[in-house]
This record gives structure tokens, C-alpha cells and sequence, in this order.
């Protein structure tokens, strides 16, 4: 039952798992290893710097343990994010209270492991540094320059299963721990770890538990292996890595901090460079993630920033949040949440305001409400829809806030489409275009487009694109989308209208369009790196982003945020 738990086969005697869990990209990976066996409950505040790590997709799920080694910095097991794209992880920091399940998630914005590290072989190398979208106050632990002589006390920490390894029956409910004794490296040869990966004697810290059969289980890889100091608090020396094999002899295998410390330097110095192009695709480049991911968001730009604004959580609730990233800084800040709680809600932006239109409430009827964010940072209610509208698309053209399509008050599609004139506040009636829902909408001088949508379900997605003309009020159809999609976003920029994201039964889609103004022809983009659905698409100097959405159809969540140049 040798760790790497996430990338070892299971066996009916061994601690590791399956691989069991479909990322985004259609990569497997495998779940990670459990909690610990005949250990004690951790006194609460004692490991403020311990962390739970999860996937982006799981959030509600343990994964891995790790611990805050600098403000935005955690440190785990490289099996704990093999295989994990970057920004494919969440963290809870400072969970060692009752109250971790259900604490705060934060996105991440990459990590880093060696590139020696290869669980086929031996457990050489086991560590990795992730990179958190928001720094943290939350006390850090301090990691040690020296190995452990044999024979010294130390502890080790974590989640997951409290009963006799390799099933897991029971997870713990607090963060446990275990006293730990360091022995030989011969005490761990291959009586010990015999399946790969097996214990390598160069970067792995040996150890037993001090109390009889007291060792690490499902949950427990990435935590630390701590050295209590004679100032009180700890220093880590290790990361939780390799289960025994054996049934008799219950040791473990720790990657050695002070091996790896050059490794570890580099590798934050690494994460913390400005954002560049994605490998494979093209000019994308990948931003700071929306630090709470969400899906069916509305976004808008002003002042420099993106504003997202409410959405689906990962527990299916729908959210009032608002969040504003800085372009220039790559950080998020928290705004004063909505008035509402909403999902699906239309959006646009002009001069320095942004625009939330609709969506669906909490009782999941479609609604009337119309919100504007100032330049004050400040939500005031504008006048209501003359019928509620979700799943709608929004655009400014000529001082006007344009709302199309979506689903009406009585639940059916929209005929009738309504512009706000911005000066007066008042609604008018103006025809709608062809008739659907999860479209997107982008405006070009005074022009208003609508693309894709849907008329029912994910089967039923258009390639529908046409213009509308407020001089003669009416709709023209253009050339259509060379791939149909719903649940998407658009937006214009140099010349162009692009269109990003959607959802079908076969996934998310990747392919990205822009249609040439000037030509009137639509020509292919780079595909977006992270396909989504219910993302926003909004454009600033130039370049187009794509901000949180669904990796996969139905309710499923992301924070990425990446952006392109057409």
C-alpha cells in the first residue's frame, strides 16, 4: 500500500485508490490517500497552517493535505497534483477546526512539481508547491534545514480514515495526528515498500508510529511530517508520501524537506512570474482564478477590471457575490455582494458602470430585476424588466442596454426583446431575434448581435447569428457560427465579434470564432485552453476573457480566468 495514493493501482492489500475522477480535458486522475489510523484528535488553533486541498470540480471533497509555507504558497505531495491542470485545485487554509468541511474555498493559480519525479519508479522527489489566487493571514509553518537524527519524535497530521488501512470505513471528522519516530532508512527497504513506487533512500525520511499501529491512511498525502521546537510550535521536515506495504510493519515514507529546499525556492519563483501564452494555445494566456468558482455568472468591465457577479456555486445554491480583478495587478478584491442572490442573469458594461439584468432567484422563477454598479461601488436598482427575463443575453449600443432572448415570465422563449434607454430609464419594446435561451450578445457601434443559444436542452443548440439595426428595427440574419452552441458568451474586439464557450452532449466546447466585421466571414481562434459553459465573456484593450463557467455540462464550477488577442 505503498503512496503516491493518487497514481498507484489498487490492490486489495494496499492504501491507494483508483484512478477514479474525469478532469475537464478528459485526463484521469486518480484519488489521493486517506487520514490517519489510531491517532487523536488535533487541539484546535495548534495547526493553523495545515490545509485540505481539493478539486476544482469536487470542491466539497478532501483530497490531499498540504501546509501554508508563505502567504500564497502551499506545500504538498507532487502525486497530489500530477495529472491536475493549473488552476485545477481549491484549498481550504486553516482548517483545523469543526468547520473545515464547509470553510471558505480558494482558487489556485498553478503549481509545481520536479520534473524527476515519476511514480512508476521510486517515490524520489515526492513535492510540490501550488500557488493560491488570494494570500493568507493564517499563520505559516517554517520549514526545517536539517533531517531529524533516528530516534527523534515528531508528528505527523491530516484527514480522511480513522480505521485499519487499506479500506476506508471511517473519515475522521477534525483534523487528527500521530506521533512518529524516526528510524534507518534500512528499516524501510523492501520488506517494507516492495510494489513501486518503493521508498528511495535519498529524498525519503523514515518513520513508525509511537503508539502501537499509529500510522498515516487515505487523505493523509501532501500533510507534513513536523519537529516540534523548544520555543513552542513546530518545523516541518517532511511531506506525506509512501504507505507501507506491509501489514506488520505499519512505517511511512516522508519526502525530506531539507533535501528539496533548493527545489522548493525555485519552484515558488517560478509560480509567482507574470502570467504568459499557454502552451498549445496560441496567444491565450491564463489570468489570477475568480477566487470563489461559479458558474452561470454575469460579468462585466469597469475601470480597469472584470466584475463577476453571481452564479451557481459548487453546492448548486445561487450567490449575490461580486468580485472585481484587477487587469493590471492580476488580483481579485471582494465588491459588496448583489442585492440578489441570482444565477444566469444578463450582463453589460459602458462607462464605467456594470449592468445585471434578470437571471433566475432562489425560487428558481425567472425575475424582473435590474442592478447597476457605480462608480461608487455601490448596487442600485434600476427600473424593472416589463417581464422577467433569464437566460437572456445583454449589450450597450447608442446609450441603449439591450436584453434578448432568454426565458420569459411564463417560462416559454422570448418574442419580444427591451432596450432601456440609459438617460431616460425608460423600457421600450423592440423586436427580439429568432426565438432561444443561453445566447450571447456583443455589441459594435450602434449594431447588436446575437448569437448561438438554444431552444430547450444541450441537444437542441443553434448556430443562429444575427444583427439588429435600432434605425429600421430590424433583424438581420448573418452567416451563422461554424459550430452551434448554448450556454455561451461573446464579445467585440478589434473589428471583431468572438464567440467563446458552450456546452453540447458530447462536453464543453473549445473551439473559439471571430467574425470579421469588415469581411463578413467567420475564420477560427486559438481554442480556449479551458472549455466552459455559463462562463462571461467580456473584452477590455483588446483582448477578449473567459471568466469562470462550467468545465463540464450541468452543474459543475470553475474559477479560470484566461484571455486572448483576436
Amino acid at each position: 500500500m505503498s503512496f503516491p495514493t493518487i497514481l498507484r493501482r489498487s490492490l486489495p492489500n494496499r492504501l491507494l485508490l483508483t484512478m477514479a475522477v474525469a478532469l475537464t480535458l478528459g485526463t484521469t486522475i486518480t484519488a489521493p490517500a486517506g487520514a490517519i489510523h489510531r491517532g487523536q484528535d488535533a487541539s484546535f488553533g495548534s495547526y493553523r497552517f495545515m490545509v485540505s486541498l481539493r478539486l476544482a470540480d469536487e470542491p466539497g471533497r478532501h483530497r490531499c493535505g498540504g501546509t501554508l509555507i508563505e502567504p500564497d504558497i502551499v506545500l504538498t505531495a507532487a502525486h497530489c497534483v500530477a495529472r491536475v491542470p493549473a488552476g485545477g485545485l481549491v484549498a481550504v487554509v486553516g482548517a483545523d477546526s469543526p468547520a473545515w468541511p464547509k470553510a471558505r474555498r480558494i482558487s489556485t493559480l498553478g503549481h509545481r512539481m520536479p520534473e524527476t519525479f515519476d511514480f512508476r519508479l521510486d517515490n524520489r522527489d515526492d513535492i510540490a508547491v501550488v500557488r493560491l489566487a488570494v494570500p493568507q493571514r493564517t499563520p505559516r509553518v517554517r520549514l526545517a534545514a536539517a533531517e531529524p537524527r533516528v530516534g527523534a519524535r515528531t508528528v505527523t497530521a491530516g484527514w480522511g480514515c480513522t480505521n485499519a488501512p487499506p479500506v476506508c470505513k471511517v473519515k475522521a471528522s477534525e483534523l487528527r495526528v500521530s506521533g512518529q519516530s524516526v528510524l534507518p532508512d534500512s528499516s524501510c527497504g523492501t520488506e517494507v515498500f516492495w510494489t513501486r513506487p518503493t521508498y528511495n533512500v535519498r529524498t525519503n525520511i523514515c518513520t513508525k508510529g509511537t503508539k502501537a499501529r499509529s500510522t498515516i491512511n487515505r487523505g493523509d498525502s501532501g500533510g507534513p511530517l513536523l519537529v516540534p521546537v523548544h520555543s513552542g510550535g513546530f518545523r516541518q521536515v517532511g511531506v506525506t508520501a509512501l504507505g507501507s506495504d506491509s501489514t506488520t510493519k505499519l512505517y511511512a515514507g516522508f519526502t525530506s524537506i531539507p533535501v528539496e529546499l533548493s527545489w522548493i525556492t525555485a519552484a515558488i519563483r517560478s509560480l509567482r512570474r507574470p502570467p504568459a501564452a499557454l502552451a498549445g494555445g496560441g496567444s491565450w494566456q491564463r489570468h489570477a482564478p475568480l477566487p470563489e468558482p461559479r458558474t452561470e455568472v454575469a460579468a462585466g468591465v469597469a475601470r480597469g477590471e472584470i466584475v463577476a457577479v453571481g452564479g451557481f456555486t459548487a453546492d448548486g445554491g445561487n450567490s449575490a457575490r461580486a468580485d472585481a480583478y484587477s487587469i493590471a495587478r492580476d488580483v481579485w478584491r471582494r465588491l459588496p455582494d448583489l442585492p440578489v442572490a441570482v444565477d444566469h442573469a444578463a450582463s453589460a458594461s459602458a462607462n464605467g458602470n456594470v449592468y445585471v439584468v434578470g437571471g433566475y432567484g432562489g425560487d428558481r422563477n425567472p425575475l424582473k430585476t435590474v442592478f447597476v454598479l457605480g462608480q461608487d461601488e455601490r448596487w442600485r436598482s434600476l427600473p424593472a424588466l416589463p417581464d422577467a427575463r433569464a437566460a437572456a443575453a445583454a449589450a450597450i449600443a447608442g446609450g441603449r442596454l439591450y436584453v434578448l432572448g432568454g426565458v420569459d415570465g411564463r417560462r416559454g422563449l422570448a418574442r419580444v426583446a427591451f432596450a432601456l434607454d440609459l438617460k431616460t430609464r425608460r423600457w421600450s419594446r423592440i423586436p427580439g431575434p429568432s426565438p432561444r435561451e443561453h445566447l450571447a450578445a456583443a455589441a459594435a457601434g450602434t449594431r447588436v448581435y446575437a448569437l448561438g443559444g438554444r431552444s430547450a436542452g444541450i441537444d437542441t443548440n443553434t448556430p443562429r447569428f444575427e444583427v439588429y439595426d435600432a434605425k429600421t428595427r430590424r433583424w438581420t440574419r448573418l452567416a451563422p457560427i461554424p459550430q452551434a452552441r448554448g450556454g455561451t458568451g461573446a464579445a467585440y474586439a478589434n473589428g471583431r465579434i468572438v464567440s467563446i464557450g458552450g456546452e453540447r452532449p458530447q462536453g464543453t466546447i473549445a473551439a473559439v470564432y471571430a467574425y470579421e466585421l469588415r469581411t463578413r466571414r467567420w475564420r477560427r481562434l486559438p481554442d480556449l485552453p479551458s472549455p466552459r459553459h455559463g462562463l462571461g465573456v467580456v473584452a477590455h484593450a483588446g483582448r477578449v476573457y473567459a471568466v469562470a463557467g462550467g468545465p463540464q455540462p450541468g452543474l459543475t464550477v470553475s474559477g479560470a480566468v484566461e484571455s486572448l488577442r483576436p
